[in-house]
C-alpha cells in the first residue's frame, strides 16, 4: 500500500480569494478525488502569483500521493501557476499533459491555450487544470483510469495492471454486460463510489426499462436520456432513416469510456447502450440513464456520458434521404 493516499486541491483565483467570486471547480474536484478514495481536505484557496509556490511548498511538506490545482494555467499577464510549479517538478509526465490537452479539444479550441503542466515533486504527482468547471469535468474523465496508477509507481507498487480493477467489463457480442459494482444491496450511507450497471450495442430496440436497472434505495435522482431519430439534421431536412455501423472493438470502447465518466462522478450508477443497423425516424439510438443521491450529480453525469460516447466510441451512420441520396456522419 502506498504510505500517503492524501490528496489535495489547490484553487488559484484572486477573485475567489478575496470573496468577490464563488469556487466552483474545488468542491467538486475534492468530491471526485473522495470518490476515487482519497483522503481529501477541503480546497486551499489562494490568488494568483506567487501566492501559488507558498502554498504548494507548504502542501507538498506533508508529501500527499497528488496535487491538483485549478486556474491560472492561461495567457494573461498574472497566469504563472505552470511556472510556480515547474519550481517543485523533478519529472514532468508529458503524456497527461497531452492527454487533458486533447480531451479539452474535443470540446472547445480554447483547450490549446492552456498551459499546465504534470509531474513528479518528490513522491507527490502534481498536476496543473484551467480553472474552468467544464475544464475540469473534462479533466476527471481523463484522470479517472489514470491516479492511482501513477501514484502506484511514483511509490514503487509494481502492480503490473494494465486495465486496472476499476475498469469497465465489456459486454459479450449482443449482450449485456454487469460491470463490478463498488457496493450491492441497501446501507447506511449514500454509495460514495460509482457502478457501471451494464454497457451494450445491440441490433434490437434499446431497452425500455433503463430505470429499473439502475435504481436502488440509496438513490433519490434518476435521469434517463434517449436519443431518437429526427427527420433533420444540421439545417437539412427530409431525413428517413439511419444506418449506424461500428468497430469490431466499440462495445470495449463504450464500456470503458461509460466507466471512465462514472468514476468521473462518485456515487453514481450508469446503464448506457447503443442500438446499430438500421433505424428509422422515431426510432431510438441510445438509452442512457444514471441513478445517484442528488439530482445533479445525475444531470451531470448523464450529460458527460452522452457527449463522451459520441466523441469517442467508433460508431458511424449514414442518413438517407426523401431524395434518395445519403452522407456518413462521424465518419473520419
Amino acid at each position: 500500500m502506498r504510505k500517503n493516499d492524501a490528496a489535495f486541491v489547490l484553487v488559484v483565483s484572486s477573485s475567489v480569494a478575496r470573496g468577490d467570486a464563488t469556487d466552483t471547480t474545488g468542491p467538486e474536484l475534492a468530491e471526485w478525488l473522495r470518490g476515487l478514495g482519497f483522503a481529501t481536505p477541503e480546497p486551499v484557496r489562494v490568488s494568483d502569483g506567487h501566492a501559488v509556490a507558498d502554498a504548494l511548498e507548504q502542501i507538498l511538506r506533508d508529501a500527499p500521493a497528488v496535487v491538483i490545482t485549478t486556474g491560472g494555467t492561461g495567457l494573461t499577464p498574472d497566469d504563472v501557476t505552470p511556472e510556480m510549479t515547474a519550481r517543485f517538478v523533478e519529472r514532468r509526465i508529458p503524456g497527461i499533459e497531452q492527454a487533458l490537452i486533447a480531451q479539452g479539444l474535443e470540446h472547445t479550441p480554447h483547450a490549446a491555450l492552456s498551459r499546465g503542466i504534470a509531474g513528479v515533486a518528490g513522491s507527490t504527482l502534481v498536476i496543473n487544470l484551467p480553472g474552468s468547471r467544464s475544464a475540469v469535468r473534462d479533466a476527471m474523465v481523463t484522470l479517472a483510469p489514470l491516479l492511482s496508477h501513477a501514484c502506484d509507481q511514483i511509490a514503487n507498487i509494481r502492480t503490473h495492471d494494465r486495465g486496472g480493477e476499476k475498469s469497465a467489463v465489456a459486454a459479450p457480442p449482443g449482450g449485456v454486460a454487469a460491470q463490478p459494482e463498488a457496493s450491492s444491496g441497501v446501507t447506511d450511507q449514500p454509495a460514495t463510489t460509482s457502478a457501471v450497471v451494464a454497457t451494450r450495442i445491440t441490433h434490437d430496440p434499446c431497452i425500455t426499462d433503463a430505470v429499473s436497472k439502475v435504481i436502488t434505495a440509496e438513490c433519490g435522482a434518476i435521469v434517463e436520456f434517449s436519443g431518437v431519430i429526427r427527420n433533420h439534421d444540421s439545417g437539412r431536412g427530409g431525413v428517413v432513416g439511419l444506418d449506424y455501423t461500428c468497430h469490431p472493438d466499440a462495445e470495449k470502447v463504450l464500456a470503458q469510456v461509460v466507466g471512465e465518466v462514472a468514476q468521473a462522478h462518485p456515487g453514481t450508477r450508469v446503464l448506457c447502450e447503443h442500438r446499430v443497423g438500421s433505424l428509422q425516424v422515431g426510432d431510438v439510438a441510445i438509452v442512457v440513464a444514471v441513478a445517484a443521491a442528488h439530482r445533479k450529480a445525475a444531470f451531470d453525469c448523464c450529460e458527460d456520458v452522452v457527449n463522451q460516447v459520441k466523441a469517442r466510441v467508433p460508431i458511424w451512420k449514414q442518413q438517407h434521404y426523401d431524395s434518395g441520396g445519403h452522407d456518413w456522419v462521424g465518419l473520419q
